[in-house]
């Protein structure tokens, strides 16, 4: 398959955008910045149901 790349998605539950600037996370920054970054609304404290 020609011209098709690879798609990553990564879901991180109960992880407040705030944690990005409070932390030093560069890896999580870095792929925050090259690549496409979407913050959802939720609830705090998140709630997981299984």
């Amino acid at each position: 398959m020609t011209g098709k790349g690879t798609t990553v998605v990564i879901c991180i539950d109960g992880f407040d955008p705030e944690y990005l600037e409070a932390c030093e996370i560069p890896n999580l920054q870095e792929i925050g910045r090259k690549g496409f970054l979407k913050i959802g609304k939720s609830m705090m404290p998140s709630v997981t149901n299984v």
